[in-house]
């Protein structure tokens, strides 16, 4: 029996009316404390949060490839931060003619994906108008890809690329025979999946006809590819690019530079896949990566009647064009390459699902960079992408070392030098440990958004907000969630 204030409680009452008070006084202090604190530490209330300062200042310093994994891990906090403030640093990024024609047309990218969130779709849809995508196919499948046999398979297609398109003509197919068949509606990406079944395990093939705009002369131009799943590009038959590996799906990952002849030219891709539909978009743009507006494409059967000019060769070479997965490929090649080119291939693939299928390209690349050159946030890139549990604490450990290191400090006494890299700091640092259910698995079948973000928006949002509140307050909220806990389950 407890005796309080003039009444008697008795039993079980006793440790009800006990954890009531508790859970009344640390609600109470928590709410005082919260609106003590600075509203710049709060989430949502228009501050510029202080990763979107130090990404746009990376993507602004990126040179070459390393500016779509920049743009990408930009485009990584709409969720996070203000998105406005997001699509002013990509639109920004876009129109900085200090950047290659290719980096201001893949930000010009992102940008359409924004105005998808932003539920703009005409907005979006003008913008990819712009950048030169073919928007027009004849298409044929599927073919069988059971095992990924269908990439090196020639199938009947395949060997007749130059050949006029008889309407109505079969081919054998992966369950019954196929036919070409043109697209009905325009768009950047062509996705065999809206058109063809059994959508998975196969192979597809899509051609159409491009021509220069009368009054314009033959000349060089550039093709940017980006697939879901493996890809071969054939123009007037000759092979241009492809890529075995089943990787996910982005935008302009490759590019070449071919001839543009008088007349009718043939482009012909071929893309396989194992466990989603093929894809496939292609830009085409100058010489130098700008967008061709003086060339247009035709998907009419009867255009492919007409056998494709030899092109006239000019005396000048002919620039070398890359895509980001080409240039990575260079750079990382050969025993000791550099650090930082092997961090932004790591990242650009992580981002952007871009690991082939089956490897663990991105995670190694990863490792080898923090092994090579460490810096805290190598260290921490290597823990997001590390499988085994211990080898992701290794390195989460290893990495507030390398921040207490850098601090001047002795091991359990430094701390960030400031609030940015505090908050910067905490988030990397509660992302990657491995008890944390929202760090990333690398390898882990994802959607889209969720790869280039690396973790849901609740696990952001929640993150963000603890991230962001003073040590005291996060102490007396854990002790409110505490007594909330106990009081209900008195209650039971």
């Amino acid at each position: 029996m407890v005796r309080r204030i003039g009444c008697t409680v008795r039993g079980g009452a006793a440790r009800k009316v006990l954890l009531l008070y508790l859970f009344a006084w640390s609600l109470f202090a928590t709410i005082g404390l919260l609106a003590a604190a600075p509203r710049a530490a709060r989430a949502g209330d228009g501050a510029i949060h202080p990763e979107l300062q130090h990404l746009a200042a990376r993507a602004g310093a990126a040179k070459g490839p390393e500016t779509h994994a920049a743009l990408r891990a930009l485009f990584a906090l709409w969720d996070k931060g203000d998105p406005r403030q997001v699509e002013q640093a990509l639109l920004a990024a876009s129109t900085d003619k200090t950047r290659s024609a290719p980096a201001q047309a893949y930000a010009q990218l992102i940008l359409a994906e924004a105005r998808v969130r932003r539920g703009d779709g005409p907005g979006a849809a003008q913008r990819m108008a712009e950048l030169g995508f073919v928007d027009r196919w004849l298409f044929v499948g599927p073919f069988d890809d059971e095992n990924r046999v269908g990439f090196g398979s020639p199938y009947q297609p395949e060997t007749e690329l130059l050949a006029p398109i008889v309407p109505g003509r079969a081919y054998d197919g992966k369950q019954r025979p196929v036919r070409w068949r043109s697209t009905t509606e325009g768009g950047a990406v062509f996705d065999f999946g809206d058109w063809v079944r059994p959508r998975e395990q196969m192979c597809g093939y899509a051609t159409t006809v491009v021509r220069a705009k009368p009054g314009t002369k033959p000349r060089e131009i550039s093709l940017w590819v980006g697939a879901e799943g493996s890809f071969k590009l054939w123009w007037n038959g000759k092979s241009v690019l492809e890529d075995p590996a089943y990787r996910g799906f982005d935008f302009d990952r490759f590019a070449a530079t071919v001839d543009l002849a008088v007349g009718a030219n043939r482009l012909t891709v071929k893309v396989c896949n194992d466990i989603a539909a093929p894809k496939i978009a292609v830009r085409i743009a100058d010489a130098s990566g700008v967008a061709d507006r003086a060339i247009v494409v035709d998907n009419d059967p009867s255009a492919t009647e007409t056998v494709p000019a030899t092109p006239r060769r000019s005396d000048r070479a002919a620039k070398r064009l890359e895509g980001p997965v080409q240039t990575f490929e260079r750079l990382t090649a050969g025993t000791k390459p550099n650090a930082r080119d092997m961090e932004a291939y790591a990242r650009y693939l992580f981002l952007t699902g871009g690991s082939p299928r089956g490897e663990h390209r991105s995670r190694d690349l990863a490792a080898r960079a923090a092994e090579a050159e460490p810096t805290w946030e190598r260290a921490i890139l290597a823990a997001d992408l590390a499988e085994d549990r211990n080898q992701a604490r290794s390195w989460v450990e290893q990495a507030d070392k390398l921040v207490k290191a850098a601090d001047g400090s002795a091991p359990g006494q430094g701390q960030p030098r400031s609030n940015r890299d505090q908050l910067a700091r905490r988030d990397a640092l509660l992302r990657s440990d491995p008890g944390h259910r929202s760090r990333p698995r690398a390898g882990a079948a994802r959607p889209r958004g969720a790869v280039r973000a690396g973790r849901t928006a609740a696990d952001r949002a929640r993150r963000d907000r603890a991230s962001a509140r003073p040590p005291a307050v996060q102490r007396l909220a854990l002790a409110h969630a505490r007594s909330a806990f106990a009081f209900a389950r008195a209650q039971r």
